[in-house]
């Protein structure tokens, strides 16, 4: 009688032994596959993130550019006229001044006011709105997807860890394909990224670049015929 208790007893706690290593082994894969499924997730909204950013900062970055050629073409006008400074009268200096600073704000003006880039900082826009509900989706996506293995808490020991299993080998395969527009997003906003640089170039190559150094011309034209009739003996 002692002896079949003894047996019993033995049994027992080899299958609680048995049963508490399925049930450490099935933690251990779920908290693998959570870590798997939040990391895929987080370089899939680091992209979008990217993509979204880098667009918006190279569309900045090339109105910068032409900015900062527009202000050099003027500084290199104003230096120019420097050395007749002291040559000539104050208005006859003021006035050729006055003219290339009046011609930089307008090239400025219309800069700003060029449709293509106009249309460039629309195009940025709309594909930027679209950046939000991606991620939203991601998020919501890795609930579902973590709840799904979680349902295997039904289920207990060897079953729980076959369930498991099978849940996780399957989820694999999906996630190789998951969230499919932030892929396309990225490729989207890449392509939208070469188109906007020639939107934003032909605005520095039409008029207000041509415009800009037509003014500075006829402003040195007038200090020139200003400097001769004003200058200082």
């Amino acid at each position: 009688m002692k002896f079949a208790v003894f047996v019993l007893l033995v049994a027992f706690v080899a299958c609680s032994v048995e049963g508490s290593n399925w049930a450490q082994r099935t933690k251990n894969l779920e908290k693998k596959f959570e870590n798997l499924v939040n990391r895929k997730a987080a370089q899939a909204v680091s992209g979008v993130k990217n993509a979204k950013y880098s667009l918006q900062k190279d569309v900045y970055k090339f109105f910068q550019y032409m900015e900062s050629k527009i202000n050099t073409t003027v500084a290199s006008a104003i230096k120019d006229i420097d050395i007749l400074k002291f040559e000539v009268s104050v208005e006859c200096y003021t006035n050729a001044t006055k003219e290339i600073v009046t011609a930089q704000e307008a090239a400025l003006a219309n800069l700003l006011a060029c449709q293509n880039m106009s249309q460039a900082y629309q195009d940025i826009e709309q594909i930027a709105q679209q950046a939000q509900p991606i991620i939203l989706d991601i998020a919501s996506d890795v609930k579902v997807i973590l709840a799904g293995v979680a349902e295997c808490g039904t289920e207990a020991g060897l079953a729980q860890w076959k369930c498991a299993f099978k849940y996780v080998s399957e989820e694999l395969q999906n996630l190789v394909n998951q969230w499919p527009d932030a892929k396309k997003f990225i490729v989207t906003a890449e392509r939208l990224g070469n188109d906007v640089e020639l939107q934003v170039n032909t605005c520095l190559d039409a008029p207000t670049q041509v415009t800009l150094e037509k003014r500075i011309k006829e402003a040195m034209a007038h200090f020139s015929s200003c400097s001769q009739q004003t200058m200082r003996y």
